[in-house]
């Protein structure tokens, strides 16, 4: 008697309402690994209930470019664009039942790299050293700090230090640019230390590059522009610099450093 009321028992549990008891719970441990310019990897957490995972890649402006199932915990995202932010989140299916999806997690696809990288970043580093007034027998102390990314953007900055048109030690200088087979080009309008800037590298092929300098309109009483040109080397930098005066005097420079990093 006992054993026919419980077969009747589980005769009224239809597979619908077992499907309705089974909690799935939030994928947990989402983790991006393998990146590369159009692949990444994510993982994550078993979760004991789930028969299939869901895997959503939004780009950063919230669109869904990517919505697979799987049943591993691991999947592959494929398509992806080069130097592209997004974000992933994965959640639990047995079959209509769907669980909530998991914390997003960003990652961002490799830059492709640029073709000219490896004749650039010979020239890549930061040099320190001194900068000399020979007209005027003046000097300070001097950095540049050349950064080429693979990319294909690049920034350079000057520190220099001493009274340098008439200011103590003022704040060093970082401008961005891009570079490709004809080089690099810097500029800056109306900059409070060189006027208006444009800054020239272009790469030598033998580990070396000519870097040129021109500040027109200096924003300081008296002073009408500072040109500079050299070269930059793998071990260090020189240079020869000119200022022209508003009266059209002159006053020639030279500054010398080593590369530290």
């Amino acid at each position: 008697m006992m054993s026919l009321v419980l077969a009747l028992a589980l005769a009224t549990v239809s597979p619908s309402t077992a499907l309705q008891s089974i909690t799935l719970e939030k994928v947990k441990n989402v983790e991006v690994t393998d990146i590369t310019t159009t692949e990444a990897e994510a993982t994550w957490k078993k979760q004991s209930a789930a028969l299939q995972y869901q895997v959503r890649v939004k780009d950063d402006a919230g669109d869904v470019v990517l919505k697979k199932k799987t049943e591993r915990r691991r999947y592959t995202m494929t398509g992806l664009d080069a130097g592209t932010a997004y974000t992933v989140q994965v959640r639990a299916l047995r079959k209509a039942k769907s669980g909530a999806w998991s914390k997003a997690v960003e990652f961002t696809t490799d830059s492709e790299e640029s073709p000219y990288y490896d004749a650039y970043k010979a020239v890549a580093g930061t040099s320190s050293g001194e900068w000399q007034n020979l007209t005027y027998g003046t000097s300070g102390d001097a950095t540049t700090v050349v950064e080429v990314n693979s990319d294909g953007t690049t920034a350079f900055t000057l520190d220099l230090g001493g009274l340098v048109f008439g200011l103590l030690d003022p704040d060093a200088k970082t401008f961005a640019s891009t570079y490709d087979e004809t080089g690099a080009v810097f500029t800056a309008e109306d900059d409070d230390l060189f006027g208006d800037v444009t800054i020239t590298i272009v790469n030598n092929g033998n580990d070396t590059a000519q870097i040129t300098f021109e500040g027109l309109n200096v924003p300081v009483a008296g002073i009408s522009s500072l040109t500079a040109e050299g070269t930059l080397y793998d071990d260090s930098v020189d240079l020869d610099y000119t200022i022209t005066f508003a009266d059209t005097l002159t006053a020639e420079g030279v500054m010398n450093l080593t590369k530290t990093e």
